[in-house]
C-alpha cells in the first residue's frame, strides 16, 4: 500500500496494538520483572473495610493506582539517574531514557482513561474524579519539581519545606487513591484522607532513613543511593541545619553539600557522609520523627476504630498495615 492511498482520517486516531505494545514496553518491563511489596494495594484493601467499595470498582481503582505508581517510578529513575529498581536494571537502562519518559507520560493518560471508565456511569462523579486525578497529579509533580530543584541547585530546604514537598510528592498518590475510593463508595470517612497525609510523610522519612541504613535497600537500590543522587533527604536536611547551628560542625555542613554535589558512587565518601550525619544526630533524629509520626497514626486510627464501631477483624487489619508501613 502506498502512502497516498492511506485513509488519513482513520489512521490519525487509531493505535494498533502491536505498536502500542512497543510504546508501553518500559512499563511492561517494570511491571513484569520487578516485584514490590504492593503496599498501596494492601492499604486500599484495608481502607475498604470502612468504605465498602464494590469489588469490581475496587479492582479498577487498584489497577489505576498501580499504573500511576509504576509510571512515576519510570520517570523517577530517569530523573535520579538510577541504575537499579527493586534489584533489577532500571527500565531506562534497557529501553533508553527517551522511551522511558514517553512511556511514563503515555501511561499517565492511560490511567486517566481508567478514571473515565470507572466513573462513566455518573457524569457528576466522573467530573469530580477527573478533578481529583488532575489535582493530585499536579501536587505530585509540584512536589517532585521542588525536590529536583533543591537537588540540582544545591539548596538545602528547611524541615518545614521538606514536609511540604513530601506532602505533595509522596502524599499525592496516597490521597488520590483515598479520595477516589470515597467517591466510588456510598460512605464517607474523612479521617482517611488525614491518615493518608500522615502516611505519606511517614513513608518518605522512613524511606530516606532506610536508604542510608538498610542492607535490604542496598541490595535493591545500591549503597546509599540517595547520596549518589545528590538528594536532600530528611537526614541530610536535619544534619545540614544542625551543622550550621553548631560552631563545632561548620565545616561538616559544607562537606555534606559538597559530597552531594559530586553525585559520587565512591563507597568511602558515602560512608563518610553517613558518619557525619550520625555524629550530628541526623539519623537518630529521623528515627525520632518516624516514631512520633507512628504515634500520631496510631491515635488517629484508634479514634476511627472507635468512632465507626469497627469489629476486631477491621481493627486487626488496620494494625497490621500501619505496622508494615511504618516499621524500620
Amino acid at each position: 500500500m502506498n502512502i497516498e492511498t492511506l485513509d488519513f482520517d482513520k489512521i490519525s486516531y487509531e493505535r494498533a496494538q502491536k505498536y502500542e505494545d512497543l510504546v508501553r514496553a518500559p512499563f511492561t518491563y517494570i511491571k513484569g520483572n520487578t516485584t514490590g511489596k504492593s503496599m498501596r494495594k494492601k492499604l486500599m484493601e484495608t481502607y475498604n473495610l470502612l468504605l465498602e467499595v464494590p469489588r469490581v470498582r475496587l479492582d479498577k481503582l487498584e489497577e489505576l493506582v498501580n499504573v500511576l505508581h509504576l509510571s512515576s517510578l519510570l520517570i523517577d529513575d530517569v530523573e535520579d539517574s538510577s541504575d537499579l529498581r527493586r534489584g533489577k536494571p532500571c527500565a531506562h537502562k534497557i529501553f533508553g531514557a527517551a522511551s522511558a519518559v514517553n512511556c511514563s507520560g503515555f501511561m499517565y493518560f492511560k490511567a486517566l482513561e481508567l478514571v473515565y471508565d470507572l466513573f462513566g456511569y455518573d457524569s457528576e462523579k466522573k467530573d469530580k474524579a477527573v478533578n481529583i486525578f488532575t489535582e493530585e497529579l499536579l501536587n505530585l509533580h509540584y512536589g517532585q519539581g521542588l525536590d529536583l530543584y533543591w537537588r540540582d541547585n544545591f539548596v538545602c530546604p528547611t524541615e518545614q519545606e521538606y514536609a511540604m514537598m513530601v506532602s505533595n510528592k509522596t502524599g499525592g498518590l496516597f490521597r488520590l487513591s483515598t479520595r477516589l475510593m470515597e467517591l466510588a463508595s456510598e460512605k464517607s470517612v474523612p479521617e482517611l484522607v488525614e491518615l493518608s497525609n500522615l502516611l505519606g510523610v511517614l513513608y518518605q522519612v522512613k524511606d530516606d532513613y532506610l536508604n542510608l541504613k538498610s542492607s535490604e535497600y542496598r541490595s535493591k537500590k545500591g549503597f546509599c543511593e540517595d547520596i549518589t543522587e545528590g538528594k536532600f533527604s530528611f537526614p541530610v536536611v536535619y544534619s545540614v541545619k544542625k551543622c550550621r547551628e553548631s560552631s563545632n560542625f561548620q565545616n561538616e555542613a559544607q562537606e555534606l553539600i559538597d559530597i552531594l554535589r559530586l553525585r559520587t558512587k565512591d563507597a568511602e565518601l558515602k560512608t563518610h557522609c553517613v558518619e557525619i550525619m550520625e555524629r550530628v544526630g541526623g539519623l537518630d533524629h529521623s528515627l525520632t520523627v518516624i516514631h512520633n509520626l507512628q504515634k500520631k497514626v496510631d491515635v488517629l486510627v484508634l479514634g476511627m476504630m472507635d468512632k465507626y464501631q469497627c469489629d476486631e477483624t477491621t481493627r486487626a487489619a488496620f494494625s497490621v498495615i500501619m505496622k508494615k508501613l511504618s516499621e524500620v
